[in-house]
């Protein structure tokens, strides 16, 4: 391509270079505006443009776009962010779920629900070792 100005996406439509972080990230699609797209591919054009396959999660459109090096590195820096956001909500879901757990099981040995007998472990006798790991687990366990 002589003009890095502009790209051909996939379906033959020229592009423009993106400047900004929120072209990068919001979802061109109708009625979505999801900021929250992610690179799935990429591949370098001409000098500092790069060609960028992005996919938004929320509706799925999978979208072509031109980037420079500069808008690459801050794009990327802001993902890191919000994947460092997601894991520590996944982790404080999780510490909740956890907690959730241990306070139904507590309950449950303070009602007299769940007895000494429920962990005596029968090896099963077929010798599966899958089914083995489900075999004389209490009732309360599932």
């Amino acid at each position: 391509m002589n003009n890095p100005e502009k790209r051909s996406d996939r379906r033959g439509e020229q592009r423009e270079p993106m400047t900004r972080i929120d072209q990068a990230a919001t979802c061109p699609h109708d009625n979505c505006n999801c900021d929250m797209r992610y690179p799935i591919d990429w591949e370098q054009a001409e000098g500092t443009l790069w060609r960028v396959t992005l996919r938004c999660p929320n509706c799925e459109e999978i979208s072509p776009g031109v980037m420079d090096e500069e808008l690459i590195q801050n794009f990327d820096d802001k993902l890191d962010r919000r994947t460092d956001n997601f894991v520590r909500d996944l982790r404080v879901l999780t510490y909740a779920n956890m907690a959730t757990e241990v306070n139904r099981f507590v309950g449950l040995l303070d009602e007299g629900h769940i007895l000494p007998e429920d962990f005596n472990f029968t090896p099963n006798p077929s010798g599966d070792p899958l089914v083995d790991r489900f075999y004389g687990l209490p009732r309360w366990y599932f």
